[in-house]
């Protein structure tokens, strides 16, 4: 099991794979896209290059954000996003799997000390927002 970063969003903690995380970036000015799906804050720039930012606390099923406390940069080559999360909180080493029935973008959880966090499966959260997107 790798290893993994713990987020919170909408006062839940998820966890998501540190192979699909590049960085961790602080609140920066979002630029909303007229027509995009309401799951799409924006772009903001990051170092020069433009970069799609996703309510991830949406995608989830919690309430709409404005705002992006911080942003959670992955990678599924050659998509590249961030995901607006409350904060980025610690690392974990994997642990224990409990399965999520039912749940797609979330199939499964860690146990950590005695609760399960939500793994939130990045490939089937971008397979979701780009076909969306194209659609």
């Amino acid at each position: 099991m790798s290893a993994e970063l713990v987020v919170s969003v909408g006062g839940e903690r998820y966890t998501l794979a540190v192979e699909n995380v590049l960085e961790v970036t602080r609140a920066q000015a979002v630029t909303p896209v007229p027509g995009a799906p309401s799951t799409i804050l924006g772009v903001q720039n990051l170092r020069g290059q433009l970069l799609p930012v996703l309510d991830l606390g949406a995608l989830l099923g919690h309430a709409p954000r404005t705002d992006a406390p911080c942003s959670v940069v992955v990678e599924r080559p050659p998509i590249r996003v961030g995901f607006a999360v409350d904060a980025a909180l610690e690392l974990l080493d994997g642990g224990t799997r409990l399965p999520m029935p039912g749940s797609r973008l979330v199939p499964d959880a860690a146990l950590v000390d005695g609760a399960p966090l939500g793994r939130i499966d990045v490939d089937a959260i971008l397979s979701d927002v780009t076909g969306s997107v194209a659609a």
